[in-house]
Formats: C-alpha cells, structure tokens, sequence
C-alpha cells in the first residue's frame, strides 16, 4: 500500500476504492493497533450516519411559492395608482437639508458664538464656611457657603462656570490674559 494518510485509508476503505490487496493490508494494520481501529469504528460511525441523509428531497422553489402566496393573499384588493408630485419631492430634499445643518449647528454649539456646558468637574461647598479651591492652572477660588463651581477637564480652555458666589486670584499663563464673563453663568479665566 502506498503511503496514504490513515483517515484517507479509511476513507477509500469503506468507499470500496482499495484494491484486494490493499484491503488485505488495511486488516492487517488495524489488528495490530487499537488506537487506529477506535478511529476506524467512530469514522465508520459517521459514514454510515451520512448515508441515511436523502438526497430525494427536494427543497421548494421560493418565487413560485411566493407567487402562489401572494396572489392568495392579495387577491380582492385593487391596485391602486399614486402619483406623486414633483414639489414634495424637493420639499423631502429641503427638510433633509434643514436637519442637517441643524445638526451641524448643534454640534458646533451655535458654530463659535455658544459655549458648552461644562460638567466634567463639579466642586460645591456645602460647609458652613468659605472653602477655598485651586484649579488646575494654579487659579484660587473662594467658594461662599452653597455656590457650585464647574469646568472641563482638561482645563485648556479656561471655562468655569459659577452658580452662586465666589473670589478668584487668576494665575494669568500670558501678559495678554483675561477674565472674561460669557454670560452670566459661565466665564473664562
């Protein structure tokens, strides 16, 4: 026998491709091991498992099916004649165009007039005395009882925004630096 690998052995074995000699070989080979012949018993296991699957069967043909279905199903109704006018066409096309650039006026938060609201860092003094705070760029701010101070993080922008009442000593990075109000809420040191 040549040298083949044993599963393909098996294979042209219960296909019937070996010739008697090799047939006699095959016996032979799986006498003397018990490994191989566990493998020989679960691969014939499954050949002969596989041979019970009817290949009669034959499997419908859908847009046929479908057809019959749908002149069943749809036979009483009437079909009926929609016509569309051009304008509403282009009124679609207009309100697509109008979400979008509302969409994009959002998210440039009313393009470079708006700020966002800040949320990142929210610091509150609900002690009974002033709390004194120091932001990230070396900024000292006096909380008063009850006032809430918020910013983004990281603090590049330099936005806080204040609810309530407050002292800041601003650590400028630049001669040209100010402290600029926004609007009542929210303001940039």
């Amino acid at each position: 026998m040549k040298k083949v690998p044993f599963q393909d052995q098996i294979i042209h074995h219960l296909s019937g491709a070996l010739s008697p000699k090799e047939e006699a070989e095959f016996m032979q080979m799986l006498e003397g091991n018990v490994e191989r012949k566990e493998e020989y018993e679960m691969m014939k296991k499954i050949w002969e498992d596989s041979l019970l699957y009817d290949e009669s069967v034959q499997v419908p043909e859908i847009n046929s099916a479908w057809q019959k279905f749908e002149d069943k199903a749809f036979e009483g109704e009437k079909t009926r004649l929609v016509i569309l006018r051009p304008w509403k066409k282009w009124m679609g096309v207009a309100a697509g165009v109008l979400i979008l650039a509302l969409a994009i006026f959002w998210l440039n938060d009313g393009f470079e007039g708006g700020h966002q609201d800040l949320v990142n860092a929210v610091l509150t003094n609900e002690s009974l005395e002033v709390q004194q705070i120091e932001l990230p760029d070396g900024s000292k701010v006096w909380l008063e009882q009850g006032a809430t101070l918020s910013y983004d993080q990281p603090f590049k922008d330099r936005l806080v925004s204040l609810d309530g009442k407050a002292y800041f000593e601003v650590t400028h990075l630049s001669n040209d630096a100010n402290f600029k109000v926004i609007d009542g809420k929210h303001f940039a040191i």
